[in-house]
């Protein structure tokens, strides 16, 4: 991996077409001599540390990709990046920009893809969105603090498939004539009824409008769908009937999420009422989340055709609980067979989600063989979890004290293996305190939070009350 900032010799190769440095420890601006990379057409600096995106990245003519999500970029994006007739692909997620959308994006009349999710984007999106015509695979500006109505103008694109508007603060009607296979605007404030309009999709895979203020009838329309396969209605205030025929009829695995109220299932439960509706349709999951029923952890991208389940706890089974205080770990396994531990999120425990919030925060920054990962986290109003990778021989502390017949202990560990475990300890903490992009203070050491893989490398874990240090450098 690379440290650092870029090297300078690097914008010396005017030359070059593509730039990839995704995933290493390089930090600071990107420099502003990237003008110099006159021929560049793609440009991938994901998974960085990087804090600005210069202005001159949209005197790049020839760029088609840029690709600098996950960093720290904070600041507005800037309307230069208008200029760039070619980009096709613009992914700026999971950093810190703040500001509105700018206006000029609409000036990229090339691009399929725009990610601008889980940053901190305020305000409307812009009318002239419409000029991205050639917006075909999707757009998502979720996990934002965008407002205002719903954008008709999204209408108007007629050839994306995808578009993720969830967890803003949309307020309005939905418009009925987004041609989509896969639509999320979950967790907004959007309010009126669902368009008739919906089941005349005929490319629709998936769609979520949960945790709104919807009310009226479902629309029976939805029943002439060949396509559908999840439609999450849940947190609505849906009444009436629920329509028959089509996919309707696989009601036998419709999970009800809440108290009933006024949505009456008209079936072999004729009597049964509910106010939350979650309809898992055909196979697209095998298993659906839901917290205290749940079979498997649903890790979703409900807009890019990722979407995928997790398998992990087989229903939260106490057999699997590894133990946890904010949060209760179980043993689990990806599809594939490797194992992991997955940590679900006692929510009733006060500042829980604060420290929930912290601990990914910092997993996201840190990378040292001597500090616990993250896998992928699942982040919903009603249930957080985050998997790691699981520890074959259990914490430092299960050696040191374990339970009375449960084994030898400490008298298990060879001398050569405690000195090891405390090297592996010290090289993790002096990362923290002096070689991260970003200090991080642990703030709870302790033998349960020091995880033993199976060749018995020491992983310090359990980052939910450390403190995040923000030093400035003095300049030379």
């Amino acid at each position: 991996m690379i440290h650092g900032s870029i090297p300078s010799t690097i914008w010396r190769l005017s030359k070059l077409t593509l730039l990839n440095l995704t995933s290493n420890f390089l930090v600071g601006k990107i420099s502003p001599e990237i003008p110099n990379l006159s021929r560049l057409e793609q440009l991938s600096l994901s998974n960085n540390f990087f804090t600005e995106i210069p202005a001159a990245l949209g005197r790049l003519s020839s760029l088609g990709l840029i690709d600098v999500s996950y960093n720290n970029l904070s600041g507005r994006i800037p309307d230069d990046l208008g200029n760039l007739a070619s980009l096709n692909s613009l992914f700026l997620n999971n950093n810190l920009l703040s500001g509105e959308i700018p206006s000029t994006i609409g000036g990229c009349l090339a691009l399929h893809k725009l990610d601008l999710s889980h940053n901190f984007l305020t305000g409307r999106v812009p009318p002239n969105i419409t000029n991205l015509q050639e917006m075909q695979l999707f757009l998502n500006l979720s996990h934002n603090q965008l407002n205002g109505p719903l954008p008709v103008e999204l209408s108007k694109l007629e050839k994306v498939q995808e578009i993720d508007l969830s967890c803003n603060r949309f307020n309005g009607t939905i418009s009925s004539c987004y041609a989509l296979k896969l639509v999320n605007f979950s967790n907004n404030s959007i309010q009126g009824s669902l368009p008739q309009t919906l089941g005349d999709l005929k490319s629709i895979v998936a769609m979520d409008f949960s945790n709104k203020k919807l009310s009226g009838k479902i629309p029976a329309s939805l029943n002439k769908s060949k396509t559908l396969t999840f439609l999450n209605l849940s947190g609505n205030s849906f009444e009436g009937m629920i329509p028959t025929g089509g996919v309707f009829n696989l009601y036998n695995e419709i999970i009800f999420l809440k108290q009933p109220e006024a949505l009456w299932l008209r079936s072999w439960h004729s009597t049964l009422q509910a106010q939350a509706l979650l309809f898992p349709i055909k196979n697209l999951l095998d298993h659906i989340l839901c917290y205290h029923i749940c079979v498997r952890i649903l890790v979703n991208d409900l807009l890019r055709d990722r979407m995928a389940a997790l398998e992990a706890t087989a229903g939260f089974d106490y057999e699997r609980l590894l133990g946890g205080s904010y949060g209760r770990v179980y043993r689990g396994s990806l599809p594939d067979g490797t194992q992991i531990a997955v940590k679900v999120l006692q929510l009733q425990i006060s500042n829980s989600t604060k420290v929930f919030n912290r601990e990914c925060q910092i997993l996201k920054r840190i990378r040292h063989r001597n500090l616990i990962r993250i896998i992928t986290a699942c982040s919903l109003p009603e249930f957080k979890a985050f998997a790691l990778p699981y520890m074959e021989n259990g914490s430092l502390d299960a050696h040191l004290y374990p339970p009375k017949g449960l084994g030898a202990g400490s008298a298990g560990l060879t001398l050569l293996q405690r000195v090891n475990i405390c090297s592996d300890i010290a090289e993790g903490m002096a990362y923290l305190h002096h070689h991260s992009p970003v200090k991080v203070i642990h703030c709870d050491l302790k033998p349960s939070n020091v995880l033993l893989n199976d060749d018995m490398t020491a992983l310090v874990s359990d980052f939910g009350i450390s403190r995040l240090v923000m030093t400035v450098k003095a300049a030379g």
